[in-house]
Parts: structure tokens; C-alpha cells; sequence
């Protein structure tokens, strides 16, 4: 199972849209498959599987339902978004050491720019692959 998370910053910390929106592709068992990075190619992979399917699954739905005993227990999917959340954060962290690694007029973001708490992004969407 796979879990594919829609996250938008409320931090102007992309330098770009102050509600930028990244797309998260995280395995089962919290593995980043795809970061933000590569959200154009995680989308082609979704679309690819939804090629001439109008309908849910319905199995694959009440297997859903029986694990998160019908979405009362989304422990584990909450903990998807923590770990999507840190992906990003690293991401960011790696951009910055990159860009002050290459030049002498990069300057690190201010603290209430920086992506570093689930609490600076909304969930948007989010959905399972099995």
C-alpha cells in the first residue's frame, strides 16, 4: 500500500507562492518513493493507473475500511503525513546548504520562513494505492 499526500505550506518558504502545494508519493512504510521534487512524474504513475477506471475498486475499499476499522483508527496514515512532512523539510534543508555551498551572497531564510512543523502545512488530499 502506498499513500500519496497533498500538502500546502502556509510559509512563504518556497520563495515562490506563499500556499505552494507538494506532492508526496510515501510507501507503506513511511519510504518517500517520489518527493515534491518529482511531482510531474508521481502524477503520470496515477494516471497511468486510472487509464479506463470510472469506478473504485470496492475491494480494495473495504480492505481500507477493515484496517482503519472504517477510518476511526488513521494512526498510521497520520503518520505518513509526519514523515511527508519531514521529507520536505529535508528537501528544503539540502536546497539551502546547496545554495550556500555554491554562492557568497546566499542567505538562510528567516525562521518564520522555514518549513520545520506539520503545523506549517494543510492537508489538502491525500489517497491510498494498494
Amino acid at each position: 500500500m502506498s499513500a500519496t499526500k497533498g500538502l500546502s505550506a502556509r510559509k512563504g518558504a518556497t520563495g515562490e507562492s506563499a500556499h505552494a502545494v507538494f506532492l508526496i508519493y510515501i510507501q507503506d512504510d513511511g519510504k518517500v518513493r517520489r518527493n515534491f521534487v518529482e511531482a510531474k512524474h508521481t502524477l503520470e504513475v496515477f494516471k497511468m493507473l486510472c487509464i479506463g477506471k470510472d469506478q473504485p475498486y470496492e475491494a480494495l475499499c473495504q480492505l481500507f475500511d477493515d484496517q482503519t476499522h472504517d477510518g476511526s483508527d488513521m494512526a498510521h496514515y497520520y503518520d505518513l503525513v509526519a514523515k511527508s512532512v519531514d521529507a520536505i523539510s529535508e528537501a528544503f534543508q539540502e536546497k539551502e546548504i546547496i545554495k550556500l555551498a555554491t554562492g557568497r551572497g546566499a542567505l538562510l531564510p528567516v525562521v518564520s520562513e522555514q518549513i520545520t512543523n506539520p503545523t506549517d502545512f494543510t492537508l489538502v488530499t491525500w489517497f491510498v494505492i494498494s
